[in-house]
């Protein structure tokens, strides 16, 4: 079973974005290895602060799981 993406979200405690569609079209592929910066995840929701990284997905057994990071962050979300 592959990772399945539910919600992803990237930015600060004023300003983010949904990044569920990026996140998801990194591990469609099969890497499951997920950069947390601007460059990866479509742009920088709040110019000039560190931000914050959640994810809620389906892991590869078919259990729900999340992960959460910050901006410089590389996640592995099989591990």
């Amino acid at each position: 079973m592959a990772l399945k993406i539910i919600t992803a979200f990237y930015g600060d405690a004023t300003r983010g974005a949904d990044v569920t569609a990026q996140v998801q079209a990194i591990v469609a592929n099969g890497n499951d290895d997920v950069s947390i910066s601007n460059q990866s995840l479509g742009g920088d929701p709040d110019i000039g602060t560190r931000k914050q990284f959640g994810a809620v997905y389906f892991h590869e057994n078919g259990t729900i799981a999340s992960i959460v990071g910050q901006e410089g962050d590389t996640l592995d979300f099989v591990k």
